[in-house]
């Protein structure tokens, strides 16, 4: 799923909507918000900025240390929820980044939003691709609409026996989530302070990590019954105001 030798040979994991909006990035300071397991983070960094990865996830955060030493980067890893990123991170970024599957652990938008803005510098950006929300209505076999577009208090439940990955078999527990609008995070981030600078729409998906989908061309994939008809990610890229 995630290629990881490739990785360690030199392979950049970011995908090409997110290395469009970032350009060159060079000696720029940056946070990656749910980083998991480094991959981003380090790829980031092998472009030559300096990264801070942040993850609740202690396994992930260690092995994202591993890699880090293995390929003599110098990337910071943090084990911390995000929601109390202010806690645990000091200092100012010229980017802060986060990316696929993210938000729909979160409950509430507004503390997250804030939390990003209060990590910008003047004139700093966010940067963020996740899959759609329309992803997240479709139901536990992604061939019929099964969950409802808008936000609601209580999360959604569902009980889970395998992951996306390869290694999928012999879990078992019950998994909670969030579908966040994309009206509810334009309004979090405009309320934060901060300006809309792009978004974008994107009828396919970057990751085979859903079941029933097709390859269509390099790193695109769709729903062998949806198609192009549904949107499957989107991109938003924000600044903060100068004073």
């Amino acid at each position: 799923m995630y290629g990881q030798s490739s990785f360690l040979e030199g392979r950049n994991s970011l995908n090409h909507p997110e290395l469009k909006h970032f350009g060159d990035v060079k000696g720029k300071d940056i946070l990656h918000l749910q980083c998991h397991f480094g991959q981003d983070s380090l790829s980031l960094q092998r472009m030559g900025a300096q990264v801070t990865g942040l993850d609740f996830s202690s396994e992930a955060i260690a092995k994202a240390r591993e890699f880090n030493k293995e390929l003599n980067l110098n990337a910071q890893f943090v084990e911390a929820n995000v929601m109390e990123a202010e806690q645990q991170v000091s200092g100012k970024f010229d980017w802060v980044f986060t990316s696929y599957g993210t938000i729909v652990w979160i409950p509430r938008l507004a503390h997250w939003a804030k939390n990003i803005a209060h990590f910008l510098k003047e004139g700093g950006e966010f940067l963020m691709v996740d899959f759609h929300p329309v992803m997240y209505m479709l139901d536990d076999d992604y061939s019929e609409f099964g969950y409802p577009y808008f936000t609601r208090e209580e999360p959604f439940a569902d009980n889970i026996s395998e992951t996306y990955t390869e290694n999928k078999e012999g879990l078992s527990g019950t998994e909670y989530f969030w579908n966040h609008p994309t009206s509810s995070i334009f309004t979090a981030l405009l309320n934060a302070g901060l300006e809309l600078k792009a978004y974008e729409e994107f009828p396919y998906s970057c990751y085979k990590c859903f079941p029933h989908m097709e390859k269509i061309s390099d790193e695109h994939y769709q729903f062998t019954k949806h198609k192009g008809n549904i949107p499957y990610m989107y991109l938003m890229r924000w600044q903060k105001k100068s004073l």
